[in-house]
């Protein structure tokens, strides 16, 4: 059933009418929108005048003029456009203009080329011009639904000190494969894999690679396929470790009181790890974080396994 409560007239020159103007009035009408086409309401013996000025745009809740070579200087035309002006500033009515023809906005009348006006270029070819018409004459905007943002940026993540969130996501997964792992080396295709979940835009992840490895918290290894692996730095666990491992601060203060209180026989990481059960990869990251700070001496052997030796008394310090 038409929308008793909003009726279009449709002012147009006639030449206009069977290329255009009924095709397009019928689409208004199958979807629910009462049309005034003289066509279709004037008989025989009618006055114009009456029927066109007193009934068609008086009653009408909203204009749509139909500008073209052909309706441009019709006189009807101009008359039925001055009315439709006069109405919409009293009483707040729609005018919408449909240029055909592809009229140059110099040739439209200069009353309406403050309007956002429809063009069609096919008059054949109009249902989203008459689709984007009905939302206006409905007060509804054709723009999209806002969406979901993606993954990562709905992820509440603090982020590591100047780093972006996309770097610390990054990061965080890089070193949580290592701890899978046992060691702090994560295979590029994995990574990818794990970083699909955050929705993460592939250029960006390889930016935020490309930016850890300058900075020094991964070493990052390309090939003819692009990203292959990465290892974690010490200082780029350090600083996941930070914020992602609550125990850290009490798991280095354990280690280093176990190398300082324990015979030389026992200054082995997989003993170490062992007797205070804490993993393996956290524990040999802490000795060469102590090494680093020349707190010790180690020698790496097979099976991911560090011997300590020469344990200064720098380290003893920083306990007390």
């Amino acid at each position: 059933m038409p929308d008793s409560n909003l009726v279009i007239f449709m002012s147009h020159a006639g030449e206009d009418k069977e290329r255009f103007v009924i095709k397009f009035s019928e689409y208004l009408l199958s979807k629910g929108i009462d049309v005034w086409l003289d066509k279709w309401e004037m008989l025989p013996g009618d006055s114009l005048v009456e029927k066109i000025f007193e009934e068609g745009l008086k009653n009408a809740t909203a204009v749509i003029v139909v500008l073209s070579k052909n309706s441009i200087n019709k006189k009807w035309v101009k008359e039925e456009l001055k009315t439709a002006i006069i109405k919409r500033i009293n009483t707040d009515s729609k005018l919408i203009p449909i240029i055909l023809d592809n009229l140059q906005r110099n040739e439209l009348p200069q009353a309406i080329q403050d309007t956002v006006w429809e063009t069609i270029t096919d008059t054949n070819n109009f249902i989203q011009s008459a689709d984007r018409i009905i939302a206006s004459l409905y007060g509804q905007k054709t723009k999209p639904n806002i969406g979901n943002l993606p993954e990562y940026a709905n992820s509440e993540i603090e982020k590591v000190p100047n780093l972006t969130k996309i770097d610390t996501l990054v990061l965080k997964q890089i070193c949580e494969i290592g701890i899978k792992n046992g060691f702090l080396f994560a295979d590029g295709t994995k990574v990818l894999f794990e970083l699909n979940k955050y929705e993460i835009p592939q250029d960006d992840i390889m930016d935020s690679i490309k930016i850890l490895d300058g900075r020094y918290f991964i070493k990052a290894s390309f090939d003819s396929m692009g990203f292959s692996h990465a290892n974690v730095t010490v200082f780029g666990f350090q600083e996941y470790a930070k914020i992602f491992l609550p125990n850290y601060e009490d798991f280095k203060f354990a280690v280093a009181s176990f190398l300082i209180n324990n015979p030389p026989d026992f200054q082995e990481s997989d003993i170490i790890a062992k007797e205070l059960s804490i993993p393996l990869v956290i524990v040999n990251h802490i000795i060469d974080l102590f090494e680093e700070n020349d707190f010790l001496k180690t020698q790496k052997l097979s099976g991911n396994t560090t011997i300590v030796f020469n344990i200064s008394p720098e380290l003893k310090r920083k306990l007390t």
